[in-house]
């Protein structure tokens, strides 16, 4: 429950964060490994929940840590 938390305060902060990207979102999402369909369903809350692997692939895209650690 509390990653979850964590990932959506996360996510909060990516999208107040990419429109200031110079990237178009489908170079993000490219970059990301993910659809931009995929991209506007995170950044519309329409997602629950995303697995680690996407929320890295976001970060490298952006360029930026959002702060989310995962207990192994």
């Amino acid at each position: 429950m509390l990653a979850l938390i964590i990932i959506s305060l996360a996510l909060l902060c990516f999208r107040n964060i990419r429109p200031e990207s110079l990237r178009s979102v489908q170079v993000l999402a490219t970059l990301a490994g993910i659809s931009t369909a995929y991209w506007y369903q995170i950044e519309q809350d329409k997602r629950q929940w995303i697995s680690e692997e996407t929320l890295r692939g976001i970060e490298q895209a952006l360029g930026m840590n959002l702060g989310v650690q995962f207990d192994d």
